[in-house]
């Protein structure tokens, strides 16, 4: 086992992953094809199988209907429809 006395913060998969999403302008992450992103500052808060989401960008949901007042979409310019 290697020991690296360099980082001081312990490095985790998580944040390996966070450090990159921050660095490339993303929010979180994206399941494909299921309803359910998380924020970067709460990576895989459910503790799921995070090896099939996708960076994505954070966005407002501005809707008192939403179940959230926010969104993490792949599309950096994502816009909330009346359906959504």
């Amino acid at each position: 086992m290697s020991t690296d006395t360099k980082h001081t913060k312990r490095t985790t998969v998580i944040t390996i992953v966070a450090d990159y999403l921050r660095a490339n302008g993303f929010g979180g992450l994206v399941a494909d094809g299921a309803e359910c992103g998380c924020e970067l500052g709460d990576l895989a808060p459910c503790c799921s199988e995070i090896s099939h989401c996708r960076p994505g960008y954070k966005h407002l949901t501005p809707s008192p209907d939403a179940e959230s007042d926010w969104v993490i979409s792949t599309n950096k310019d994502w816009k909330q429809s009346h359906d959504d």
